[in-house]
């Protein structure tokens, strides 16, 4: 039976321990607090973006763009895909890498004529491990994305499109709904065939600068 000095010694390390879950739980909601002031402040610039970008489509004559083009004349074993998946740089954090990687390996598995692109430290790990090739390793801080580290993946994953090495392009990642709530969302990027409705899958490919660059017009820098 416990002596009185190891039930105290007993208390004091589950006090102990639960001071530091304590400090870790206010600076893990300090954190997402930030990441969501983040999102609030990029969603209104996003969707306004692809506002203007679908009301001057409808206001230009058809055109002929390599971005507009489908690749439904090639047979399914035929087409080079492409994935783009995003997950953390590390884990603990439930199902938000797990079902991530796990849709990613069924897409994988289903399309073995495919390129691996991969964002988030957990995620190379996980390919690497089962020995499953990866194309390209972006080596960004997933947790400080920024508009230029955007720019310059989008940039690499047209000029493969641009040169014939992908027919299609798929991003896999996690859609945070609210703080409790999340969802694995898989996308298709590019080939639009209707112009309208798929807009934000293609500005997520090809950039604001992609698109206006295929119709002729001069972005501002």
């Amino acid at each position: 039976m416990a002596n009185t000095k190891e039930i105290q010694d007993r208390i004091k390390s589950i006090n102990d321990t639960l001071k530091i879950t304590n400090a870790m739980y206010m600076i893990s909601s300090s954190k997402l607090k930030k990441s969501k002031k983040m999102l609030s402040d990029t969603e209104p610039y996003f969707f306004t973006l692809q506002s203007e970008m679908s009301r001057i489509l409808r206001h230009i004559p058809d055109i002929s763009s390599i971005y507009f083009k489908t690749n439904e004349d090639k047979d399914a074993a035929d087409k080079k895909v492409g994935y783009i998946v995003i997950t953390a740089d590390k884990g603990l954090a439930g199902s938000y890498n797990h079902n991530v990687l796990k849709i990613a390996q069924e897409q994988l598995e289903k399309n073995p004529n495919h390129s691996l692109f991969v964002l988030g430290e957990l995620g190379r790990h996980y390919f690497e491990q089962r020995g499953i090739e990866i194309e390209k390793q972006f080596h960004y801080t997933v947790q400080n994305p920024t508009l230029n580290r955007a720019r310059n993946i989008s940039e690499e994953i047209i000029e493969l499109y641009r040169k014939g090495e992908l027919d299609e392009v798929y991003i896999i990642y996690t859609s945070m709904i609210n703080a409790i709530q999340e969802e694995t969302q898989i996308e298709a990027a590019g080939q639009s065939r209707h112009r309208h409705s798929d807009l934000m899958q293609f500005i997520s490919s090809v950039g604001a600068i992609g698109l206006l660059s295929s119709l002729r017009i001069s972005p501002r820098s």
